[in-house]
C-alpha cells in the first residue's frame, strides 16, 4: 500500500517492534521497494512513550501526514465473567492508543487519520463485550475528529487471512460457520484504498455469506441491509424447518430427531465428526468450555426457537438428558417455555473467569466420576 500510496517515508511501531520473522520481511520489502522504513519500539497505550516517537518523527523525519492504528487485543468471556482488569486490557490498546495518537497529533496537518475497528462494534459478537466496546469507542472518535474539521475514518473490519486477530484457524471456522468470510491482504488495502478516496467517516469492510449471518445476527441493520442485498426480498429469517420437522414427527420419534440434531451441533462447536458424538456422554466431559456452551446455546434456540440458558449446559448434561429439556420446551408455547431453576449454578458461575468456569466444569466431571465410582 505505501508503494502505490506514494509515501516514501513511515515509521512503524508495536510493543515488540518488528520482532516476529513476517514483520521483518515485509520490513525489509519495502525497503527494498525504496521505501524508508523506521522501526520504533513502543506501546501506544502509553502516552509518554507514544509522545517519544512523534518528538522523533518531528526531529528526524520529513512531515507527519498520516496515521493508521491498528492495535488491538484480545479477552474473550461471556460478559458476566469479565471485570475491570479484563476491560481494561482489551480498551487500552483501543482507547488509550486511539486518543493518544488524535491528542498528540492535533497541531499535524494531516491528510488522513485511520482508525483499524471491528465489524463486532456493528454487528454484536457474543463473547466479547469488552472488544465490542473498545471498538464503538474508535467510531466515536472517527465522528468526532470530523466533527472538529479533522480526517478521520473508523474502517470496521470483518476477518483478514494472514493478518490480525482472528488469523488463528479456530477464530476463522467460528466466523466462517457465523457468514463472516475472511478475505486476503491485498483485497483490505484496496478496500482501505477505495474508502479513503471517497472520504468516508464510518465504513464497514466485510465478506458475508448472507444465509448463514442472518441466521446468526438479528440487528435491525442487516434486516435492512440485506433487504439490498437479497434484491427486496425482504429481511431474510432462517426458516427453523428443524422444529417443524420435530414437531410433525410422531411423539415417539421426536426424541431421536432432537438427539440427532444436538449431534450435530454439538459436532459444529467441537470441530469433530457427528459420528464421534455420544447422546449419552456428559457435555462437560466432551470438551465444552463457557464460550462454546454460549455459541451452542445460540445455535440451539435459533433452530428449535425454544429457551436453553447457559447454566442449562454447565451443569453437564448428557445429549440425551438436554433432549428431555427441549422436547418439553417444544410442546410448550413459546411463552411458556419451561426454565430450568438457575439461581443456584448462576450464583456460582457469576463473576468467575473463563478459567474459573472452566474449572467449575471439571469439578462436575469429577464429582460425576466419584458418583460412578
Amino acid at each position: 500500500m505505501a508503494g502505490r500510496a506514494g509515501a516514501r517515508h513511515l515509521l512503524l511501531t508495536g510493543r515488540s517492534g518488528a520482532a516476529s520473522e513476517a514483520a521483518t520481511q515485509a520490513v525489509a520489502k519495502m525497503r527494498a521497494d525504496g521505501v524508508d522504513v523506521v522501526v520504533a519500539k513502543a506501546d501506544v497505550s502509553d502516552e509518554r512513550q507514544v509522545a517519544g516517537v512523534i518528538e522523533e518523527i518531528r526531529h528526524s523525519m520529513p512531515p507527519l501526514r498520516g496515521v493508521v492504528h491498528a492495535a488491538g487485543i484480545l479477552d474473550d468471556g461471556v460478559l458476566m465473567q469479565l471485570d475491570e482488569e479484563r476491560f481494561a486490557t482489551v480498551m487500552a490498546p483501543k482507547v488509550n492508543g486511539a486518543w493518544n495518537l488524535h491528542r498528540l497529533t492535533l497541531e499535524d496537518d494531516l491528510d488522513f487519520f485511520v482508525l483499524f475497528s471491528s465489524a463486532a462494534s456493528v454487528l454484536g459478537s457474543p463473547g466479547q463485550g469488552n472488544y465490542v466496546a473498545a471498538n464503538a469507542f474508535l467510531d466515536a472518535l472517527a465522528h468526532h475528529r470530523r466533527a472538529l474539521g479533522m480526517p478521520a475514518l473508523a474502517i470496521n473490519w470483518g476477518a483478514w487471512t494472514e493478518v490480525g486477530l482472528a488469523t488463528r484457524s479456530d477464530r476463522v471456522e467460528h466466523l466462517t460457520r457465523q457468514g463472516i468470510m475472511p478475505f486476503t491482504p491485498e483485497q483490505g488495502v484496496l478496500l482501505m484504498e477505495r474508502m479513503l478516496e471517497r472520504d468516508l467517516v464510518q465504513c464497514m469492510g466485510v465478506a458475508m455469506d448472507w444465509g448463514k449471518i442472518l441466521g446468526s445476527y438479528t440487528p435491525p441493520v442487516l434486516s435492512r441491509l440485506s433487504e439490498e442485498v437479497l434484491a427486496g426480498e425482504g429481511p431474510a429469517k432462517k426458516d427453523s424447518s428443524v422444529r417443524k420437522d420435530i414437531l410433525a414427527a410422531e411423539p415417539e420419534e421426536r426424541r431421536g430427531l432432537v438427539e440427532r440434531f444436538l449431534v450435530e451441533q454439538i459436532a459444529q462447536v467441537l470441530k469433530c465428526s457427528p459420528t464421534k458424538g455420544d447422546a449419552y456422554e456428559p457435555l462437560n466431559r466432551l470438551g465444552i468450555d463457557s464460550l462454546m456452551a454460549v455459541e451452542l446455546k445460540n445455535r440451539v434456540e435459533a433452530d428449535l426457537e425454544t429457551s436453553l440458558p447457559v447454566t442449562a449446559l454447565l451443569q453437564g448434561p448428557s445429549l440425551s438428558q438436554l433432549a428431555t429439556q427441549l422436547l418439553e420446551g417444544l410442546d410448550a408455547p413459546a411463552a411458556e417455555a419451561p426454565e430450568e431453576a438457575e439461581d443456584g449454578l448462576e450464583a456460582q458461575v457469576e463473576g468467575l473467569t473463563d478459567e474459573e468456569v472452566d474449572a467449575l466444569l471439571r469439578d462436575l466431571v469429577k464429582e460425576e466420576e466419584k458418583a460412578e465410582g
